[in-house]
This record gives C-alpha cells, structure tokens and sequence, in this order.
C-alpha cells in the first residue's frame, strides 16, 4: 500500500482511535524529512483533532505530487476546521 494511502486510512482512524497514530505519524515525519516532528510525534501525545491536522501537513509535504482531497470530515463541534491548502492553493480541508 502506498504511503500517501496509508496515511489517508490512519487519518480516520483518529477520529475513532487516535492512540495508535504516533508511531505511524513518527515513521511518515522520517520519510517527509521532517525529523524534528517525527521526534515530537515519539516523545509526545496530541488531541485527535490536533493529530489529524498534522496528517493533513504531513500529507501536504511527505507527498506534493500526490492528487488527492482531504474533505471535511465535520470533526470539530463547534464548525471550526484547519485552513489546509495544496500548494497549487486549492483548499484541502477548511475554506
């Protein structure tokens, strides 16, 4: 399974359960070249809306070539998403 899937699949699985998203999130962060984040991901824990707006990052950044749309997934209780954009500007999740 390609990464950039893998990634998606482990993004809703936060919604339910967010617990097991560190060590696929460190592993993602060290394939991005992103290693100040992938120690932040071993060394700590975040809120599952927190962890899902760092998926959306990391897919941005691990995976620019990859064409695929994050939509809003309603998460958030009171309406408020991440203002997630693809660097061709169009929005990812948010408005």
């Amino acid at each position: 399974m390609p990464w950039a899937d893998l990634l998606v699949a482990w993004r809703q699985v936060a919604l339910y359960e967010h617990d097991y998203l560190y060590p696929i999130c460190a592993e993602i962060a060290k394939r991005a070249g992103l290693y100040p984040l992938s120690r932040f991901f071993e060394k700590c824990a975040l809120c599952a809306d927190t962890q899902i707006d760092v998926i959306d990052y990391l897919l941005l950044h691990a995976f620019p070539r990859q064409d695929f749309l994050l939509k809003h997934d309603g998460r958030s209780p009171n309406g408020s998403s991440p203002n997630v954009r693809h660097p061709t500007g169009e929005a990812l999740v948010g408005a």
